[in-house]
Order: C-alpha cells, then sequence, then structure tokens
C-alpha cells in the first residue's frame, strides 16, 4: 500500500514539474526544424529499429512457439 502511495505521489509530482517547466517558457517550433528532425531522427530510428525487432522476434519469441502443445490440457 506505501508503494502505491508512492508511486501516485512521483506521478503527480513529475506532471508538476513538467507542467511548471512548459508553461514558464513560451516554445516557438518552426516546420523547418520539425522537417529536420524527422528526416535525420525518426526516419532513421525506423530504419535501424525494424531490422532489430525482426531478429529478435525470430530469435526470441519464436523459438518458445515449438514447446507449446496445441489444444486444451486436462488438470
Amino acid at each position: 500500500m506505501k508503494i502505491k502511495i508512492a508511486l501516485v505521489v512521483f506521478v503527480v509530482l513529475c506532471i508538476c514539474i513538467m507542467n511548471h517547466t512548459y508553461s514558464r517558457y513560451k516554445i516557438f517550433e518552426d516546420t523547418k526544424v520539425i522537417i529536420y528532425s524527422a528526416k535525420y531522427g525518426l526516419i532513421p530510428l525506423f530504419v535501424i529499429i525494424t531490422p532489430i525487432c525482426y531478429i529478435f522476434y525470430r530469435a526470441i519469441v519464436l523459438p518458445d512457439l515449438d514447446y507449446i502443445e496445441p489444444g486444451l490440457k486436462k488438470q
């Protein structure tokens, strides 16, 4: 019970800190910056992550499926 209360207090504190930080300053987004970040950040991230996820799925997830017997198990 104490852990749940501590977790809720921590989350509320983080939300308050983020809200104070973002409401204190005015943030202006330029379209050039968004295009630059998508071009050099987001697209390469997807290009790198896609093969890694496929390799992880083929190497880690699929071998576990071989050990599952089809049908219902009687208890």
